[in-house]
């Protein structure tokens, strides 16, 4: 009789310590994939806010380069429909990021490293959003902030490659 109440207890402590460690692979499984889109999207993201920059750089310099007010034609610049939904799309990609983000808060132990490099990731690119959508200071700061910027990104991005490897 002991034998038996021994084995029925010896198999179901298996039992769970087989369901705890499936569920532990699953919410890794999870964790990972969450964290993969979010540093997919992020880093596309940035890209595209890139090319906003880029932008408002060379309305910028145009406007000086012909003697006209840069904040008029900015203005003008910000009124087109086509810029106005890009910088749309920039803050409802934002508020994704930042909705999948505060997901990530929840991360397994192993995961702590990643999750604070993706948070670096998110700064830098929270950095070039607001450069993207709020252009501010003068044309030579902007024009020196912008690569910069997208440099300590790709260098973060990088950062993360390696360490998911």
């Amino acid at each position: 009789m002991t034998k038996k109440i021994i084995a029925s207890i010896s198999i179901f402590a298996i039992l769970v310590i087989s369901v705890v460690l499936f569920l532990k692979s699953k919410s890794n499984k999870e964790y990972n994939e969450l964290f993969s889109q979010t540093f997919e999207q992020i880093n596309m993201q940035a890209g595209l806010c890139q090319i906003t920059c880029e932008s408002f750089l060379s309305v910028w310099t145009y406007a000086i380069e012909t003697k006209q007010d840069p904040i008029l034609l900015i203005k003008n610049f910000l009124d087109l429909d086509s810029v106005h939904k890009r910088i749309d799309d920039c803050e409802n990609e934002k508020n994704s990021i930042v909705e999948k983000m505060n997901l990530l808060k929840d991360y397994p132990d192993e995961y702590k490293e990643k999750y604070n490099e993706i948070v670096k990731l998110y700064l830098l690119y929270f950095e070039i959003y607001r450069n993207s959508t709020y252009p501010s200071g003068n044309l030579m700061e902007y024009k020196a902030k912008i690569p910069a910027n997208m440099d300590k990104f790709l260098g973060q991005v990088e950062r993360i490659k390696l360490i998911s490897q």
